[in-house]
């Protein structure tokens, strides 16, 4: 999973519900690789190498398309 692919599902998601401001976005995804990272006991930054396509991890990346799952789940709009 790539963080473009995450933000192209992003704008995706966005063009059918009520737009949200770059700073509500943040505040839904503010520590999500820390998230990732403390669950699976690696270093966030190594979370974040991953979500950008530098680095491979099938395990990293289930565990960040579950984390993006859940914070749209619990979402307010």
């Amino acid at each position: 999973m790539e963080f473009s692919i995450l933000a192209m599902t992003e704008r995706k998601e966005n063009s059918r519900r009520k737009r949200l401001s770059p700073l509500d976005l943040h505040r839904r995804f503010y520590g999500m690789f820390s998230r990732v990272a403390r669950r699976l006991n690696v270093a966030a930054s190594y979370v974040s190498m991953v979500a950008r396509g530098k680095r491979h991890s099938p395990e990293i990346e289930e565990a960040l398309e579950a984390e993006v799952a859940n914070v749209r789940c619990t979402e307010k709009i």
